[in-house]
């Protein structure tokens, strides 16, 4: 009878809980990422604050893939839209170790990074990922998509705001020797991975990507002064 019983209330149990753990795994790693971006523009190692959020994303993005997991074995009239919600767990992970890559930039004597580059993703880093989770607990993996559905509503900071710092930026920085990549290149690098997968993640959910490839091109040598 208990058995019966669970195969009969669980999955729709699963279903119901499964946009909230989606949506606390979207927020600790927005807080992963303010944690990150406050260590390298503060210099320095890092600390065991960083570590116990990246902990923190860590545990949230494994709760959610489980929970997804086990609603991947309902029946597939059970399973609408929870494609959807994998896409932005599966991304969400790949966002936080693009995170952990940029965290080990955090060593001892490493300077502040003031760049324009390291702000702009904060804040869309911020902005995208608490839309998002906001959205996922409105909807639900099996929300509605389309015009009614509040990840189409979901905003993020205007358009071509990352590539627009970057530009701006770029003509105070000087070229690279051959064969050789700056500090400030690999960091830059590891900041275009982490956009790259916000902007996988909007796609996922079905959203245009707030910065396009234009916007994020760096300038040409011919088009600088």
């Amino acid at each position: 009878v208990a058995l019966a019983a669970a195969l009969l209330f669980w999955p729709a149990w699963e279903r119901q809980r499964a946009p909230g753990l989606l949506a606390a795994a979207l927020r600790a790693n927005r807080d992963y990422a303010a944690a990150v971006v406050a260590r390298l523009a503060a210099g320095g190692a890092y600390t065991p604050a960083e570590v116990k959020a990246r902990r923190s994303a860590e545990r949230a993005n494994a709760a959610a893939l489980a929970s997804l997991a086990r609603l991947y074995a309902d029946p597939a009239n059970r399973r609408a839209g929870v494609e959807r919600a994998a896409v932005l767990a599966n991304g969400n992970g790949r966002l936080t170790r693009a995170l952990g890559l940029l965290l080990l930039r955090a060593v001892p004597g490493a300077v502040p990074d003031s760049s324009a580059q390291l702000a702009a993703f904060a804040a869309e880093a911020d902005a995208e990922l608490t839309a998002l989770a906001a959205a996922v607990e409105a909807d639900g993996p099996t929300g509605a998509r389309g015009k009614n559905g509040a990840l189409e509503k979901a905003t993020s900071v205007a358009p071509g705001t990352f590539g627009a710092a970057a530009a701006a930026a770029a003509p105070a920085t000087r070229a690279a020797p051959a064969g050789k990549v700056t500090g400030t290149g690999v960091a830059n690098e590891l900041l275009a991975r982490a956009r790259t997968e916000l902007d996988a993640m909007r796609l996922g959910a079905g959203l245009a990507t707030s910065v396009s490839p234009i916007d994020r091109a760096p300038p040409s040598p011919a088009g600088r002064g």
